[in-house]
C-alpha cells in the first residue's frame, strides 16, 4: 500500500512516496528508507482510518449564532436489535416509509463523538441545548423531525415529542442531554437514561 518510485537514482533527483486507500479499519504504518553510499534516512509514514462516508443527510439550520446539522456520520450501526444497557454502546437504524432515523444509546455517543460530527460540527452539550433554547422560538419537531427513542426492548417510538442526545451527564446512568419539543413547539431540557436510543444533531 506504500510504494516510492524511484526506487534507484543516481545524483540530485526527487523521490514520491504514493499510497494507497486505507480500507481497513486500523491505521497502518510503513518506513521508506533513502540512501545514499554510507547515509540512510528513514521516513516514518502513518495513514490513519478515514473517517465514516455515511451521513444520514446534509441539512442544516440556524438558530440564532448557531448552525445545527443532522449530517451524522456513522462508523457503524448494522445492529439488528437494541438491547439497553448502560455499557456497551448500541446503534440501530429504523425505517418508517421513506425516512430513516438513526439512534444510537449515550455510551455509542460518547464513545464516537469524535466521528459522529465532522469538523467543525461537534456533538453538543447542554450549554450548546441551552443557546438554542433561549435563542429560537422554532418548532424543532417539525423542524427536525422525530428524535424518537428506542426502548430496551428494541421497539422505537414515534411521539409527540423529539428526543436528541447531548454530552453533559447527570450522575453515572442518566444524561443531562435531552431536549424535547412537544406538537406545540415548546422545548426542554431534562435528564434521560443513557439506555435509551436517541438521535443526534450536531451543531458549530
Amino acid at each position: 500500500w506504500c510504494t516510492a518510485s524511484p526506487a534507484t537514482g543516481t545524483a540530485n533527483g526527487t523521490v514520491t512516496v504514493d499510497v494507497t486507500e486505507n480500507a481497513t479499519t486500523e491505521t497502518r504504518t510503513a518506513t521508506v528508507t533513502i540512501a545514499a553510499g554510507s547515509i540512510a534516512h528513514i521516513i516514518n509514514v502513518s495513514q490513519a482510518v478515514p473517517p465514516p462516508t455515511h451521513a444520514a443527510s446534509t441539512q442544516t439550520w440556524t438558530f440564532g449564532n448557531q448552525t445545527w446539522s443532522d449530517a451524522i456520520q456513522i462508523p457503524s450501526c448494522n445492529q439488528t436489535t437494541f438491547v439497553g444497557n448502560f455499557i456497551g454502546p448500541q446503534c440501530r437504524s429504523y425505517t418508517s416509509g421513506i425516512n430513516t432515523w438513526y439512534y444510537y444509546n449515550w455510551k455509542y455517543v460518547d464513545d464516537n463523538k469524535s466521528t459522529l460530527c465532522p469538523s467543525p460540527w461537534h456533538v453538543p452539550n447542554q450549554g450548546d441545548i441551552a443557546a438554542l433554547v433561549a435563542n429560537t422560538d422554532s418548532d424543532l419537531l417539525h423542524t427536525w423531525g422525530y428524535g424518537g427513542h428506542a426502548t430496551g426492548n428494541s421497539m422505537f417510538g414515534e411521539s409527540t415529542q423529539a428526543y436528541y442526545w447531548t454530552l453533559s451527564t447527570y450522575g453515572p446512568d442518566a444524561s443531562q442531554a435531552y431536549i424535547g419539543a412537544y406538537e406545540n413547539g415548546s422545548m426542554y431540557q431534562s435528564n434521560i437514561s443513557k439506555d435509551l436510543g436517541l438521535q443526534v444533531r450536531c451543531v458549530k
